[in-house]
């Protein structure tokens, strides 16, 4: 009987297939991208095998060419396990599919009267460091470090103009020096409400809750990818991995990103060289899912593979000290997120 992470299908067993050698990153991602250009946009129906259908016509479509039969045969090699694989190429079909599932799973619909909740659990080791930035070590002989878990709420109101609920909280977990002990002492949760984080002229707004900003990009992935550049555009020679992490990621986590803003973000970094995926990884809640990340980050990002939703973030800290119930990859960072609709919210009648 094989385990959860080593269940894979046909397609997925095609996908993996190590004999055929793969092209150059930069002739197959373009293959990639065309073949996604020709078979239009679409929209999908909520149907599984409608999207299974279309993954075959896609392949069979370049067969004939060497290039195409390493499309369709060679370029996956994710390993059931949680190997990492470092071929851009993997990542790009996982994205590929995550694009295809995420306009085939449904939106939740928020009625008049009820909420959208989004809940973010967050489990985190932190450490107090000196200028040089090497880890303290306290009076005790041990390392200045300390465990916390932080759990966030947000209810999210039909029409998102109203005022949001927010619940925030942190308690502590472990601390391994004596005085990593005296400051590691939580946050008491508290209640809120605020303006709409959706709502322009207030210092609340931000863009990736608004949806008529969501409604003035544009949805073919190439361009949506340079419209988002834009806007944010950092600090000059800024980094793939600081596109990923900070520009891209608020799109895909917020919860509130439209189907096909989603799809279209996949199918753009998709296109971008540079990226790792491991399979088989769990978020704080043991669900496991697909992480994506670049390959000069220790930071991820971790996807249903079935829906392609987010569902929680990942990073690690080679450098951080050996302590007790650290794993091996030194998972420093790790989140868990869940929505679903409520019919009402603290305080709110």
């Amino acid at each position: 009987m094989k385990s959860e992470t080593e269940r894979i299908d046909v397609w997925t067993e095609l996908e993996r297939a190590g004999e055929v050698p793969a092209p150059a990153d930069e002739i197959l991602l373009t293959s990639r991208a065309a073949l996604r250009r020709a078979a239009g946009t679409e929209t999908l129906r909520a149907d599984v095998l409608r999207i299974r259908r279309r993954r075959r016509t896609r392949a069979a479509a370049l067969i004939g060419g060497a290039i195409a039969a390493s499309v369709a045969l060679g370029v996956m090699t994710v390993d059931i396990g949680g190997r990492p694989v470092g071929a851009s190429p993997a990542a790009a079909a996982v994205l590929e599919r995550a694009a295809d599932a995420t306009l085939a799973t449904s939106e939740p619909v928020v009625g008049p009267g009820q909420y959208l909740r989004i809940t973010l659990v967050e489990q985190s080791w932190s450490a107090d460091r000196d200028d040089k930035r090497d880890i303290l070590i306290g009076s005790d002989g041990k390392p200045v470090v300390y465990q916390e878990r932080r759990t966030r709420q947000i209810w999210v109101p039909h029409d998102r103009r109203d005022d949001w609920v927010i619940r925030d909280g942190s308690v502590p977990l472990r601390s391994i020096s004596k005085d990593a002990a005296a400051h590691n002492t939580g946050v008491p949760t508290e209640t809120w409400t605020v303006p709409s984080w959706a709502g322009k002229g207030n210092d609340t707004y931000i863009k990736t809750y608004d949806p008529a900003w969501y409604a003035t990009l544009p949805r073919d992935p190439e361009r949506l990818l340079a419209r988002l550049k834009a806007e944010d555009p950092g600090e000059s020679g800024s980094s793939a991995s600081f596109y990923f992490q900070e520009v891209f990621s608020e799109v895909l986590r917020s919860g509130i990103a439209p189907a096909d803003i989603r799809a279209a973000l996949f199918e753009a970094l998709a296109a971008t060289p540079g990226m790792d995926v491991v399979d088989g990884v769990a978020n704080l809640d043991g669900r496991r899912g697909v992480a994506i990340g670049y390959r000069d980050s220790n930071w991820q990002m971790v996807f249903d593979r079935a829906t392609g939703l987010y569902i929680g973030e990942r990073a690690t800290s080679p450098d951080f000290p050996d302590v007790p119930g650290l794993d091996e990859d030194k998972t420093t960072w790790l989140t868990s997120v869940r929505t679903d609709v409520v019919d009402e919210a603290p305080g709110q009648g």
